[in-house]
């Protein structure tokens, strides 16, 4: 009977699903088996935990009552003390509020849990002081007392209730001991209670109460031996004894019941019956904390076995994954000995004796393909013997073996020999990225010191275990590095970098840590040495920057200034930091290289800024004391007003006025500048609208100086737009000028938002040409439709040949690129007349007329601007052609925003 041969397609598919049902029968079991057992053991850890809290809602329960209890008993005790005489008032009101004190926290404790509100207390203590009733009633006693005792059955019955479910019998002794202690303790409080009515009761009410009290004592009796039929413990001995404490009042009341005794019924109370009556009180005190102790002890019993089913829990579902692993290798072995007898269906695998390792195949013989089976699992079963060796010696971590030695055929054979290095290797690279992880996250990863946030935390450590006085740094400012990565590259500027932080390292050695905190900066951090050797060791680092060119190209020169501070009383890190940055700022004003030290002198100017920036501020604010004053603009050739300029001044606190040269700066290095920028905006356009309805100044432009800080942003835009909106004002008239040092911080911005204004209809104009560091290919690019060329190179125009001919190669190249120029700082009839000769289109200065207010420069302007006016000669230097311009005084002119 010939027998077909199944594809081996259809036999893989077989195994496969059979692999597939065993791993997913022995996965559903073990789930199922984890389910019930994890949902029981919470359950249970849920009981038990209620069981605590309920315990808990028992405990504090129990001690208002008492706290009840004992208010009402020292307030009726006291009053029988008091009036007896055996008590005084102080000693008894004392007594009382304390009492009081002790309920009202104890009622507070119970929170939401509470069986009456503190305001209901409250108020039945009012309304009783009001109606002189005294203490508290026994109505009103037992009215709280009830509602108590319902709180505590409840919690009691909950707790019953748990405690079956949860099936524990050291639970169920627990709160055994605990329901019999608080039937106990409630006992007690009611026989002393029973007694003190049978006391108070009149002639015709004596039976009742006496009657009452037999019953009480009965309970209490019972209640005794309820306890002493209880399981020993420590906490049934200590109430067993504290039960003895009242045996005073027991007396009395079974002499008052068997008619041997009358101590309870007299004309007076004797000192002897108040203290019958306090060792009862003591008593019902003493069986508070007992319940409060068993009710601690079924708490951590309930606390415990709630642990204890989390643990079996937890243990369950380890034992449950453990389970299914078993389960899984066990499918994948059973798949395995299905696999096998596979594969003897092949020529080759029924040669090789039950698949033995050991067994030796036979020489390969038949076919092609039964031939290469054969020596395949003739290699396979050489290559398995090394594995399992190899295996072996991994498993016993004898790196060291023969057997490891022995090289393996194939890609297995390659993977075992490597396994030992790749298993060295491994252990090494993780030692070297935990280093490496642990040097990158405190220091630089481009200079290679430290960065901001480790030298932050060593400032912060030194301040914290010494005097402050001994901790000091130097905040070190770079000059001019972003020309470097302007004109070089960023390349350029992180070698610069890479060698300044070498360079601090090397010059301050072990006196300090150097960290570079950000950009340009780097920071000293010295810990240890005097303020004096710190500053040295400053000193020695800012020289050291600057001592030789940078070794790679463009081997510039760096140089740098620094600013020092010692630490004082009550710093922290960003303290000190704030005040070597200061001293930093001042530093770079004594020019490249300095050092300036953060001292009192120091300290007292940046206090007059920070008085100054505050004062401005509500300056600008409340608009309080700026003003602008307007200095015309005239043609160069027919010396009519063609525009003004807006000048801004400040009268700090109404009277003195503050040059612009001292708040200008301030505001320009805090967010001020801004806020400046718009009420100059708007006051400025508010001027140009009014005069914009006056015929004879309807044509004057109006220029204004905008902070480079300001332009730079988008905002900037926003701003002008508002303010030319709100006050109505042709775009064209108004000119902002933007100073050329300014220009040059960000060419790229900056000539994106000249743009930008040049797109709104307004005209752009570059201030102070001349004195900075502008070239003319820069300028060419830049959207500019005017040059205002800088009063210094007006002023030196006449005497200086070279000045002349730099100015006219200014009026030149702005001739090409089609700008309008303005000349600045005319102070002369010589000097507007060259200036008309260069072919500047308007001019400016004192030579036409100062700064003046808005009124003085209505009239100015509006003289000037008749046709008559043009034809003069006035005496105060309106002109009508550049040639016959009067001489006129030289002061010198003040800055202007």
């Amino acid at each position: 009977m010939k027998l077909l041969r199944v594809p081996e397609r259809i036999r893989a598919t077989r195994v496969a699903t059979r692999m597939m049902a065993s791993v997913a029968l022995a996965t559903l079991l073990v789930g199922s088996l984890l389910t019930g057992v994890v949902i029981r053991q919470n359950r249970l850890a849920d009981r038990t935990e209620r069981l605590a809290e309920g315990t808990d809602l028992v405990s504090g329960l129990m001690a208002l009552r008492v706290a009840l209890f004992e208010e009402y008993s020292i307030q009726t005790l006291g009053q029988l003390g008091s009036e007896q005489g055996a008590l005084e008032d102080s000693d008894a009101s004392d007594a009382v509020t304390n009492a009081r004190n002790a309920t009202d926290t104890a009622l507070t404790g119970l929170g939401d849990d509470a069986p009456f509100s503190m305001k209901l207390l409250a108020d039945a203590r009012q309304d009783l002081e009001k109606t002189g009733d005294g203490p508290l009633s026994q109505f009103r006693f037992e009215s709280f007392d009830q509602l108590i005792e319902q709180a505590l059955l409840g919690a009691i019955s909950d707790i019953e209730a748990l405690t079956v479910k949860i099936g524990d019998e050291s639970a169920a002794a627990g709160l055994r001991q605990l329901t019999v202690l608080v039937g106990l303790s409630t006992s007690s409080q009611a026989m002393l209670l029973d007694a003190t009515d049978y006391w108070f009761a009149e002639p015709e009410d004596q039976v009742a109460t006496l009657s009452a009290l037999a019953q009480e004592t009965a309970r209490f009796d019972d209640r005794v031996e309820e306890l002493k039929a209880l399981p020993p413990s420590s906490i049934r001995t200590k109430a067993i004894q504290t039960v003895g404490q009242g045996s005073g009042l027991d007396r009395a009341i079974q002499g008052q019941l068997d008619g041997t005794a009358t101590d309870l019924r007299g004309g007076n109370l004797t000192l002897d019956l108040i203290n019958t009556f306090s060792d009862g009180f003591m008593r019902a005190m003493e069986l508070s904390p007992q319940v409060s102790e068993a009710g601690a002890e079924l708490r951590s019993r309930s606390l415990a076995r709630a642990a204890e089913a989390r643990d079996l829990r937890n243990q369950a579902v380890l034992a449950a994954i453990a389970a299914m692993a078993l389960s899984v290798a066990g499918s994948l072995a059973f798949a395995r000995s299905i696999s096998a007898p596979l594969k003897r269906l092949s020529e080759a695998s029924r040669r090789v004796s039950g698949g033995d390792l050991h067994a030796e195949v036979p020489s390969p013989a038949g076919p092609p393909e039964v031939v290469e089976a054969t020596l395949a699992l003739n290699d396979t079963v050489t290559t398995l013997r090394l594995i399992e060796g190899k295996a072996k010696a991994l498993a016993a971590s004898d790196l060291d073996a023969d057997v490891l030695n022995v090289p393996l055929q194939g890609g297995i054979g390659e993977a075992m020999s490597q396994s030992v290095r790749v298993l060295a290797e491994s252990v090494a690279a993780g030692d070297a990225l935990q280093l490496r992880l642990a040097h990158d996250a405190t220091h630089d990863g481009l200079s290679g010191v430290y960065n901001r946030a480790a030298a932050l935390a060593q400032l912060d450590a030194a301040l914290g275990c010494g005097p402050a006085e001994s901790v000091a740094t130097a905040f070190i400012d770079l000059d001019g590095f972003k020309r470097i990565n302007d004109g070089h590259g960023h390349a350029a500027g992180d070698d610069t970098l890479l060698e300044v932080g070498r360079r601090l390292e090397r010059a301050s050695g072990n006196r300090c840590r150097v960290a570079r905190i950000g950009g340009d900066e780097f920071l000293l951090v010295f810990t240890t040495g005097t303020s004096a050797e710190a500053l040295t060791c400053t000193h020695d680092a800012v020289r050291a920057i600057g001592s030789t060119p940078m070794p790679a190209p463009p081997f510039l020169t760096v140089t740098a200034c620094a600013g020092f501070a010692v630490g004082r009383p009550g710093d922290d890190p960003r303290k000190l930091l704030r005040r070597a940055d200061l001293a930093a700022y001042h530093a770079k004003a004594s020019g490249s290289g300095s050092v300036a030290v953060y001292d009192n002198e120091l300290h007292r100017y940046v206090t007059e800024q920070s008085e100054t920036e505050a004062a401005l501020r509500d300056a600008i604010r409340n608009d309080d004391g700026l003003e602008l004053f307007f200095q015309p603009l005239v043609d160069s050739r027919e010396g009519r007003p063609v525009g003004v300029e807006a000048l801004l001044r400040w009268r700090r606190d109404r009277t003195r006025l503050v040059p612009p040269d001292e708040f200008i700066p301030i505001a320009e290095r805090s967010e001020l500048i801004d806020e400046l920028d718009r009420w100059v905006f708007d006051a400025a356009m508010r001027q140009l609208s009014a005069w914009s309805h006056d015929p004879e100044l309807s044509h004057l432009t109006m220029a204004i100086n905008v902070s480079g800080r300001h332009l730079i942003q988008p905002q900037v835009i926003e701003d002008v737009s508002v303010a030319l909106q709100r006050w109505a004002v042709n775009p064209r008239r108004l000119t902002l000028e933007v100073t050329e040092t300014a220009l040059v911080t960000d060419l790229d911005q900056m000539g994106l938002r000249l743009l930008e204004l040049q797109q709104l209809g307004v005209r752009t104009s570059m201030d102070d040409f001349g004195t900075g560091f502008t070239g003319f290919a820069h300028l060419r690019s830049m959207p500019i439709d005017e040059i205002k060329i800088d009063r210094s190179l007006t002023s030196n125009l006449i005497e200086q040949p070279k000045e002349r001919r730099l100015v006219n190669l200014v009026c030149e190249f702005a001739h090409f690129i089609g700008a309008h120029i303005v000349a600045e700082g005319v102070e002369t009839a010589a000097q507007a007349e060259v200036m008309q000769d260069l072919g500047c289109h308007s001019l400016q200065g004192y030579h036409f007329a100062r700064p003046l207010t808005a009124d003085a420069a209505t009239e100015w302007l509006r003289t000037r601007s008749r046709p008559a006016a043009a034809k003069a000669r006035p005496a105060d230097g309106g002109v009508p052609s550049i040639g016959a311009l009067p001489p006129a005084s030289k002061p010198s002119q003040p800055s202007a925003l």
